[in-house]
């Protein structure tokens, strides 16, 4: 690729030794411009636009002088979670940061830090600083830096009076800079119970579990963007055990005028799950021959062939990096079982060199050589000829946040 892309994070298996993520990535955002695998709740989006709207007020200009807005926002997100573990323990906390926040549960004097672990060992990355404001930006909510929401989503959330304000805005300034002020930048500001029954955590539990703004969200994420709109409301209907491959088929013939977004994400799955459940097979055959290996896997080289011929056709999804990486799978040999075992030992190991990351397998004088331990891997049940779903083409997420913000 040529610059990195952070939302390219939740593939099944996070190592990807084949470099799918960044190719079916690409494919889905035909489909879903915005949302990620780990954007799954319009909580985290209610949360970022109010502490990010926060920090721009004139009453924290003081802490404006103390803190970074990143900074601030860590600091929130950890209040935040707080207040709910004291309001609302019940509803559980449902962002980034689950088993903090339930340690923060048992806890009567409440801490708060920029060194230490509270909810995340890595918060900046792991929490909604890290996974929500690249959806956020696509989206729209927030300016291209990332850093400030678009001046009509500041209007707007000031017209729907849900955000941020009045006492519950000067409790959270002045816990911000107790924060900045103090030695390591961890301390305890306040008790259980003085948080709980205060304006602040009332305004927390409100913004993450009555989703105030839903509507805006919806409009944002969902309405600007018409065929996903009305993909999500047919989503949104159908049982959570769902066949991709079937509901996207269907989907061609509702929304023909779209009809080839669907059918390049079905061209897309049809060859890298079939490519994905071989490799896994391979893996599974170490120590052996690479004729016997290439038996193994037993694959329908005319069937992945002729997968291959719809994949070829996606060419204009991908550039730089990701490009690279589609020509090395169009590349693949498939004139017999042992030429296809060397070939995909070969793309794994030029996806590694491009990355920059550790071989895994590789063919040493005929034979599958393993290069980490393979104990733990277990051979997958899918056969690669079958029909095959495996990546989820962002449309959990889409389902789960359509759900929430729709009303």
């Amino acid at each position: 690729m040529t610059a990195r892309d952070t939302d390219l994070v939740g593939s099944r298996r996070l190592a990807d030794p084949l470099g799918l993520l960044p190719i079916w990535s690409r494919v889905a955002r035909g489909l879903v411009p915005h949302l990620t695998a780990q954007t799954t709740q319009a909580a985290g989006f209610e949360l970022l636009l109010a502490l990010l709207n926060a920090y721009e007020q004139p009453e924290l200009e003081e802490v404006r002088g103390h803190l970074s807005r990143r900074e601030f926002f860590l600091i929130g997100e950890q209040i935040a979670a707080h207040a709910v573990a004291a309001r609302a323990y019940d509803k559980g906390w449902p962002l980034p940061g689950r088993r903090g926040f339930d340690r923060c549960a048992g806890l009567e004097d409440y801490r708060l830090s920029l060194s230490r672990a509270v909810l995340l060992d890595n918060q900046a990355a792991g929490g909604l600083w890290g996974l929500y404001r690249g959806a956020a930006g696509r989206a729209k909510l927030l300016d291209p830096d990332l850093k400030v929401l678009e001046d009509s989503v500041s209007a707007a959330l000031a017209a729907n009076g849900s955000r941020i304000t009045g006492d519950a805005l000067h409790e959270l300034g002045r816990h911000a800079v107790t924060i900045a002020t103090a030695p390591q930048r961890t301390a305890h500001p306040f008790k259980k119970r003085t948080l709980k029954a205060s304006p602040l955590a009332g305004t927390l539990v409100e913004l993450v579990h009555g989703l105030p703004n839903r509507a805006l969200l919806r409009q944002y994420l969902f309405e600007r963007e018409p065929l996903l709109d009305r993909v999500a409301a047919r989503l949104a209907e159908l049982p959570a055990e769902l066949d991709y491959a079937s509901f996207l088929s269907d989907c061609r013939g509702h929304f023909p005028e779209s009809a080839q977004v669907f059918e390049d994400i079905l061209r897309c799955e049809r060859y890298i799950a079939a490519l994905d459940v071989a490799f896994e097979r391979l893996l599974a055959q170490a120590g052996r021959s690479v004729t016997d290996a290439g038996r193994a896997l037993e694959i329908d080289l005319d069937a992945l062939g002729a997968a291959r011929v719809g994949f070829r056709l996606l060419g204009d999804h991908f550039h730089g990096g990701v490009a690279q990486r589609f020509d090395i799978l169009c590349g693949l040999d498939l004139s017999g079982t042992a030429a296809f075992a060397d070939a995909l030992m070969d793309a794994h190991r030029k996806v590694a060199d491009q990355r920059g990351s550790a071989h895994w397998v590789e063919s040493d004088a005929g034979r599958v050589r393993a290069l980490i331990n393979l104990d733990a891997m277990a051979e997958p049940d899918e056969r690669p000829q079958n029909l095959l779903w495996r990546n989820d083409y962002y449309l959990s997420a889409t389902r789960n946040v359509y759900n929430e913000v729709r009303g």
